[in-house]
């Protein structure tokens, strides 16, 4: 019997393309200021298609940390100090337009009344946390945990077992859902179900294989989670 749900956030909450390609974007932009071959540069280290704004799968930061990300622009100007880019990579997400995927506070309300439920993302745990709010979901989600909380980050299962733990609850009882293979990963190693969605840059049959269902996005969850019992 499922009895809780422990969710990834970007790609899965909110559309990743539309939310961090853009970020992306503008952010690539700022850092080259007016530089075309570093816009190019960046683009090709965040594996990002500058004209669509959208994310090649294997990109660092679809699943990678702020660590990776931060690396890979420092690769392309060492010149600039890391915690400038730290600053400025931090004054762009706190802005970013944050698209999600469906009405998070109404299937929220829903999912509350019968399951625990819980966020593990690759993000820091203060930026998850300030994106929750600014969604106006951050009350439903009692345990939050970024690659900084001291869990590890995904693909290891650290996030997801504390979750488990926190709650109480055998983790064949908790679904992980996410949209990259880095969350299934995660969750399967951790004892989970896992469950993909396809808000986010990979495709079905690249989730497929790690995951005991996919569907569209977390807006069909009610149906699906019916279909379980």
């Amino acid at each position: 019997m499922i009895k809780a749900l422990l969710f990834d956030k970007d790609g899965t909450l909110f559309d990743f393309d539309a939310t961090w390609g853009r970020w992306a974007k503008r952010a690539i932009i700022e850092l080259a200021e007016g530089d075309k071959a570093i816009e190019q540069s960046l683009a090709d280290a965040f594996l990002l298609n500058f004209e669509t704004s959208k994310f090649d799968p294997s990109s660092p930061i679809i699943a990678g940390t702020i660590d990776e990300t931060l690396k890979a622009v420092h690769a392309v100007l060492p010149n600039i100090p890391q915690d400038e880019i730290i600053e400025k990579m931090k004054e762009g997400t706190e802005k970013a337009e944050l698209v999600a995927v469906c009405d998070l506070p109404q299937l929220f309300t829903k999912l509350s009344a019968k399951y625990q439920l819980g966020i593990a993302t690759n993000d820091n745990e203060a930026s998850a946390r300030m994106h929750l709010e600014r969604a106006n979901v951050e009350r439903f989600f009692p345990y939050v945990a970024g690659w900084d909380s001291g869990f590890g980050a995904k693909p290891d299962h650290g996030m997801c077992t504390a979750f488990a733990k926190h709650i109480n609850i055998a983790p064949e009882n908790i679904v992980m859902i996410g949209d990259s293979t880095f969350d299934l990963r995660a969750g399967k190693a951790a004892g989970m179900k896992t469950l993909g969605v396809l808000t986010g840059p990979a495709p079905h049959e690249e989730l497929a294989p790690l995951a005991d269902d996919v569907i569209a996005s977390i807006a069909g969850l009610p149906e699906w989670l019916e279909s379980q019992d």
